[in-house]
Protein backbone atom coordinates (compact mmCIF):
# COMPACT_ATOMS: atom_id res chain seq x y z
CA UNK A 1 0.00 0.00 0.00
CA UNK A 2 0.90 3.90 -0.75
CA UNK A 3 2.01 5.89 2.37
CA UNK A 4 -1.37 7.75 1.71
CA UNK A 5 -3.26 4.53 1.97
CA UNK A 6 -1.88 4.05 5.12
CA UNK A 7 -2.50 6.87 6.60
CA UNK A 8 -5.71 7.74 8.54
CA UNK A 9 -6.77 11.15 9.82
CA UNK A 10 -6.89 10.30 12.84
CA UNK A 11 -3.44 9.57 13.41
CA UNK A 12 -0.87 11.77 15.04
CA UNK A 13 1.86 13.69 13.12
CA UNK A 14 4.31 11.21 15.20
CA UNK A 15 2.07 8.13 13.91
CA UNK A 16 2.29 9.60 10.45
CA UNK A 17 5.94 10.17 10.24
CA UNK A 18 6.75 6.80 11.72
CA UNK A 19 4.77 5.26 8.73
CA UNK A 20 6.71 7.54 6.10
CA UNK A 21 10.17 7.30 7.52
CA UNK A 22 9.05 2.71 6.93
CA UNK A 23 8.13 3.15 3.39
CA UNK A 24 11.28 5.79 3.20
CA UNK A 25 13.63 2.86 3.95
CA UNK A 26 12.21 0.39 2.12
CA UNK A 27 12.84 2.65 -1.25
CA UNK A 28 15.74 3.07 0.26
CA UNK A 29 16.68 -0.65 0.47
CA UNK A 30 14.83 -1.71 -3.24
CA UNK A 31 18.11 1.14 -4.62
CA UNK A 32 20.61 -1.28 -2.95
CA UNK A 33 22.53 -3.57 -5.13
CA UNK A 34 24.62 -7.18 -4.39
CA UNK A 35 27.67 -5.12 -5.23
CA UNK A 36 28.40 -2.99 -2.07
CA UNK A 37 31.74 -2.56 -0.32
CA UNK A 38 32.51 -0.74 3.21
CA UNK A 39 34.13 2.92 2.16
CA UNK A 40 34.66 3.06 6.41
CA UNK A 41 32.26 2.39 9.09
CA UNK A 42 28.64 4.23 7.56
CA UNK A 43 29.88 4.69 4.48
CA UNK A 44 29.26 2.66 1.85
CA UNK A 45 29.79 2.22 -1.91
CA UNK A 46 27.46 0.94 -4.31
CA UNK A 47 28.23 0.08 -7.71
CA UNK A 48 25.89 -2.52 -9.04
CA UNK A 49 24.18 -0.36 -11.77
CA UNK A 50 27.66 0.57 -13.09
CA UNK A 51 28.64 -3.41 -13.34
CA UNK A 52 25.17 -3.97 -14.91
CA UNK A 53 25.29 -1.73 -17.27
CA UNK A 54 29.05 -2.42 -18.27
CA UNK A 55 28.50 -6.39 -18.41
CA UNK A 56 25.49 -5.45 -20.69
CA UNK A 57 28.19 -4.13 -23.34
CA UNK A 58 30.12 -7.50 -22.09
CA UNK A 59 32.82 -6.08 -20.02
CA UNK A 60 33.33 -8.18 -17.08
CA UNK A 61 34.09 -5.89 -13.87
CA UNK A 62 35.89 -8.83 -11.89
CA UNK A 63 38.25 -9.88 -14.54
CA UNK A 64 39.15 -5.90 -14.94
CA UNK A 65 39.42 -5.97 -11.37
CA UNK A 66 42.02 -9.01 -11.19
CA UNK A 67 43.82 -7.66 -14.84
CA UNK A 68 44.54 -4.69 -12.86
CA UNK A 69 45.99 -6.40 -9.47
CA UNK A 70 43.62 -4.57 -7.43
CA UNK A 71 41.48 -6.01 -4.91
CA UNK A 72 37.33 -6.42 -4.49
CA UNK A 73 38.05 -6.19 -0.81
CA UNK A 74 39.09 -2.76 -0.87
CA UNK A 75 36.86 -0.03 -1.77
CA UNK A 76 39.82 2.36 -3.07
CA UNK A 77 41.05 -0.27 -5.36
CA UNK A 78 37.28 -0.78 -6.24
CA UNK A 79 36.73 2.88 -7.00
CA UNK A 80 39.84 3.34 -9.21
CA UNK A 81 39.23 0.60 -11.58
CA UNK A 82 35.41 2.07 -11.55
CA UNK A 83 37.38 5.37 -13.05
CA UNK A 84 39.78 3.89 -14.66
CA UNK A 85 36.97 1.55 -17.01
CA UNK A 86 35.25 4.48 -17.10
CA UNK A 87 38.05 6.55 -19.17
CA UNK A 88 38.58 3.68 -20.79
CA UNK A 89 35.05 3.53 -22.09
CA UNK A 90 35.31 7.29 -23.55
CA UNK A 91 34.48 9.13 -20.74
CA UNK A 92 35.45 12.27 -20.68
CA UNK A 93 33.95 13.99 -17.03
CA UNK A 94 33.51 12.81 -13.63
CA UNK A 95 30.50 14.35 -11.96
CA UNK A 96 30.31 14.22 -7.85
CA UNK A 97 26.89 15.04 -7.34
CA UNK A 98 26.54 14.99 -2.75
CA UNK A 99 23.04 15.76 -2.12
CA UNK A 100 23.90 17.39 0.89
CA UNK A 101 24.69 21.11 1.68
CA UNK A 102 26.18 20.37 4.93
CA UNK A 103 29.84 19.79 3.82
CA UNK A 104 28.98 21.71 0.30
CA UNK A 105 32.09 23.90 0.72
CA UNK A 106 34.45 21.26 2.58
CA UNK A 107 37.73 20.11 1.59
CA UNK A 108 36.41 17.01 0.64
CA UNK A 109 34.83 17.34 -2.39
CA UNK A 110 38.24 18.86 -3.26
CA UNK A 111 39.88 16.07 -2.59
CA UNK A 112 37.31 14.25 -5.16
CA UNK A 113 37.82 16.52 -8.01
CA UNK A 114 41.29 16.39 -7.49
CA UNK A 115 41.56 12.90 -7.94
CA UNK A 116 39.34 13.02 -10.99
CA UNK A 117 41.75 15.55 -12.45
CA UNK A 118 44.44 12.96 -11.74
CA UNK A 119 42.53 10.26 -13.66
CA UNK A 120 42.41 12.17 -16.76
CA UNK A 121 38.79 13.36 -16.42
CA UNK A 122 37.11 16.80 -15.86
CA UNK A 123 35.37 17.66 -12.95
CA UNK A 124 31.67 18.52 -12.47
CA UNK A 125 30.18 19.16 -8.92
CA UNK A 126 26.99 20.36 -8.02
CA UNK A 127 24.95 19.77 -4.84
CA UNK A 128 21.69 18.16 -5.32
CA UNK A 129 19.04 19.29 -5.28
CA UNK A 130 20.17 22.25 -6.74
CA UNK A 131 21.66 19.72 -9.67
CA UNK A 132 18.43 19.13 -11.13
CA UNK A 133 17.64 22.14 -12.39
CA UNK A 134 21.13 23.08 -13.83
CA UNK A 135 22.95 19.51 -14.81
CA UNK A 136 20.73 17.25 -14.84
CA UNK A 137 18.87 17.55 -18.78
CA UNK A 138 22.27 17.83 -19.98
CA UNK A 139 23.46 14.85 -17.99
CA UNK A 140 20.62 12.69 -19.32
CA UNK A 141 20.43 14.37 -23.16
CA UNK A 142 23.55 15.28 -23.60
CA UNK A 143 26.06 13.38 -25.41
CA UNK A 144 27.08 9.69 -22.99
CA UNK A 145 30.65 11.58 -21.77
CA UNK A 146 30.25 11.18 -17.92
CA UNK A 147 30.51 9.04 -14.78
CA UNK A 148 28.16 10.12 -12.15
CA UNK A 149 29.10 9.58 -8.23
CA UNK A 150 26.13 10.05 -6.30
CA UNK A 151 26.68 10.83 -2.62
CA UNK A 152 23.49 9.96 -0.27
CA UNK A 153 22.00 9.75 3.15
CA UNK A 154 19.84 7.76 4.81
CA UNK A 155 19.12 9.85 7.51
CA UNK A 156 14.99 10.94 7.71
CA UNK A 157 16.00 14.20 9.18
CA UNK A 158 13.01 16.34 10.78
CA UNK A 159 12.20 18.88 8.77
CA UNK A 160 8.84 18.21 7.25
CA UNK A 161 7.54 20.40 4.35
CA UNK A 162 4.67 22.24 4.17
CA UNK A 163 2.14 21.22 2.22
CA UNK A 164 3.69 18.33 0.10
CA UNK A 165 1.77 15.68 -0.97
CA UNK A 166 3.49 13.37 1.01
CA UNK A 167 2.14 13.12 4.56
CA UNK A 168 5.31 13.76 6.87
CA UNK A 169 8.07 13.78 4.15
CA UNK A 170 11.38 15.58 4.86
CA UNK A 171 13.91 17.56 2.92
CA UNK A 172 16.19 14.92 3.97
CA UNK A 173 14.35 12.38 2.78
CA UNK A 174 13.26 14.08 -0.39
CA UNK A 175 16.92 14.80 -1.31
CA UNK A 176 18.11 11.18 -0.77
CA UNK A 177 14.73 10.11 -3.28
CA UNK A 178 15.65 12.82 -5.73
CA UNK A 179 19.06 11.46 -5.73
CA UNK A 180 18.12 7.64 -6.38
CA UNK A 181 15.36 9.01 -9.23
CA UNK A 182 18.11 10.60 -10.63
CA UNK A 183 20.49 8.07 -10.80
CA UNK A 184 17.49 5.37 -12.19
CA UNK A 185 17.32 7.69 -14.72
CA UNK A 186 20.53 7.77 -15.98
CA UNK A 187 21.68 4.05 -15.95
CA UNK A 188 17.97 3.05 -17.47
CA UNK A 189 18.56 5.71 -20.25
CA UNK A 190 17.89 5.28 -23.79
CA UNK A 191 21.79 5.24 -24.08
CA UNK A 192 22.70 4.15 -20.11
CA UNK A 193 25.03 5.92 -18.24
CA UNK A 194 27.88 4.76 -16.03
CA UNK A 195 27.24 5.75 -12.17
CA UNK A 196 27.64 4.62 -8.72
CA UNK A 197 26.33 5.95 -4.95
CA UNK A 198 28.07 6.51 -2.21
CA UNK A 199 25.40 5.96 1.07
CA UNK A 200 26.04 7.21 4.29
CA UNK A 201 24.09 5.49 7.25
CA UNK A 202 22.67 8.02 8.68
CA UNK A 203 23.43 12.00 9.02
CA UNK A 204 26.36 14.15 7.26
CA UNK A 205 28.88 14.33 10.12
CA UNK A 206 32.44 15.67 10.30
CA UNK A 207 33.33 12.24 11.04
CA UNK A 208 31.80 11.21 8.46
CA UNK A 209 33.12 13.67 5.71
CA UNK A 210 36.54 13.58 7.05
CA UNK A 211 36.41 9.52 6.03
CA UNK A 212 35.33 10.24 2.64
CA UNK A 213 38.15 12.97 2.53
CA UNK A 214 40.51 9.80 3.39
CA UNK A 215 38.75 7.64 1.41
CA UNK A 216 39.58 10.11 -1.78
CA UNK A 217 43.18 10.67 -1.14
CA UNK A 218 44.19 7.22 -0.68
CA UNK A 219 43.15 5.66 -4.02
CA UNK A 220 46.71 4.69 -5.27
CA UNK A 221 46.68 5.54 -9.06
CA UNK A 222 50.25 3.75 -9.22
Amino acid sequence: RSIKERISSDMTEKEVFKITKEEFHKIVSSHQTDYRIEIANGITLDYGKFVEVLENSGIDFKKQMADRNLDMRKAADVYRCILELAKQEGKTYSAILPYDETYKEGSVWKEARDLMRSMGLNDVFGVGPVYEHSYSQFFHEGPNDGIFTFVTSTDTGSRSIPGDDVPGITFSMQNTLQALGAMEAEVTNEIPRLAVRIEVAGEFTESIVNQLEKFFKEIDLE
